[in-house]
């Protein structure tokens, strides 16, 4: 019995990776209960999908070879077939080419990666889920019936924030969307987007919402071109998908949403609306445009008082790519000069500093009516927050300090 539901549990989790980044299936997969159910009975659907395929994603993670293995060792090579295959979405004949196998060899390793981790996905399903899906029947596995209208189900929290790339998100999207731009004879012409300003958004939900808009582009051009550009100023930063519309797509003749179009639509805007931006589709003349827009993202000044200059430099790095810029001050005295001209969003202050410590300028800056308003980090290798609290400032970091417990720290502020 249990040995007919480990192969039942194989063929479902087989289907998950095909479908690693359609959440609408993911949503309703026999996995998610089996999986998540038990750790996020209360989360909503979108989040629900999103936690079955991290842990997809972890199970081949955890696969990757410790450093130091041969890069020829079978382990080696099991794990860039998951990868290749399943991460990347590269085809079996692209996967076969990066690995230089025969195509015996490949079928055979790709069964053999999926039978490894699956076994991981399986000492993670309790004995009581074993024997449920022991006795599920197979019509369980892949319910494709009518689509459930989720509309109103879909909710986008929590989401995991960063600062993205658009360019190399779509660069990263090309393998994705490539077989049916291929199978459709249809181009996806790229603009140079290098210089578009950073957008925050969740990873996850923005690859999802730009492959539903993709997808609905290469299936509704009535020409061989998609053409994706964008641009951005001191409000918004843009991205908009430009191919000539079939007359039914024409701005007089709306979308149903019902349909399978439009409910791809309809996600992608709701992903949009989550992270703060817009959708708008547009029809000029048989030009269908889908307009994506975010609020432009205006650099905060962190104001770092500290003696070590090499730390500042450090703290730069890590803020690489966030929307935080580092103003130095070696000492209370450059900090004053600073602070005449500008008004930061934070102060990061140490404690240990040769003639006026940090103690001292905490005190002046909350008893200066233009600075008292600012909150101030204290970040040093003394360890007194309670004291740092009392004296008005708005956390503490304990040196030394990762660029996680940084960016931690700074998030209440951006």
């Amino acid at each position: 019995m249990l040995d007919r539901a480990r192969e039942r549990f194989g063929e479902w989790v087989h289907d998950a990776y095909n479908h690693l980044y359609d959440s609408h299936h993911l949503q309703q997969h026999p996995l998610m209960n089996v999986l998540v159910g038990a750790v996020t009975v209360e989360a909503d659907s979108f989040q629900r999908s999103q936690a079955l395929r991290r842990l997809l994603l972890d199970a081949i993670q955890s696969l990757r070879p410790q450093p130091g293995m041969p890069a020829q060792s079978p382990d080696w090579r099991i794990y860039s077939l998951l990868e290749l295959r399943y991460i990347e979405r590269l085809s079996p004949s692209e996967a076969m080419q990066q690995l230089a196998l025969g195509k015996s060899q490949f079928f055979r390793d790709q069964a053999r990666a999926l039978d490894t981790v699956t076994n991981l996905l399986w000492e993670q399903v309790p004995p009581e889920e074993q024997r449920t899906i022991a006795g599920a029947s197979s019509g369980d596995a892949l319910d494709d019936g009518e689509p459930v209208d989720r509309s109103e189900q879909l909710q986008f929290h929590p989401v995991t924030w960063r600062l993205i790339q658009l360019s190399t998100l779509l660069d990263d999207l090309q393998p994705v969307i490539q077989p049916l731009a291929e199978s459709h004879t249809v181009h996806i012409e790229l603009a140079s987007l290098y210089s578009l300003s950073p957008v925050r958004a969740d990873r996850v939900m923005l690859r999802q919402a730009l492959l539903n808009i993709l997808t609905f582009a290469v299936t509704s051009t009535a020409s061989r071109t998609v053409d994706v550009t964008g641009s951005s100023d001191d409000e918004h930063v843009r991205l908009t998908f430009a191919f000539a519309a079939r007359p039914v797509l024409g701005a007089q003749a709306p979308i149903e949403p019902a349909s399978e179009t439009g409910r791809r639509l309809a996600l992608a805007a709701q992903i949009m609306e989550a992270m703060g931006g817009t959708l708008a589709r547009h029809d000029d003349g048989g030009r269908q445009t889908i307009s994506l827009a975010w609020p432009a993202l205006r650099p905060k000044t962190l104001l770092m008082i500290d003696d070590n200059e090499g730390l500042a430099d450090l703290f730069r790095r890590y803020l690489a790519g966030e929307p935080w810029q580092i103003v130095w001050a070696k000492n209370g005295a450059e900090a004053r000069q600073h602070l005449a001209e500008l008004r930061p969003a934070a102060i990061l202050l140490d404690i240990m500093m040769p003639e006026e410590d940090g103690w001292e300028i905490l005190v002046d800056l909350k008893q200066r009516p233009e600075t008292r308003d600012v909150p101030v980090l204290l970040c040093s290798v003394v360890n007194e927050p309670t004291l740092g609290q009392s004296l008005g400032a708005a956390g503490y970091l304990t040196k030394p300090v990762s660029q996680e417990a940084l960016l931690a720290a700074l998030a209440q502020w951006q």
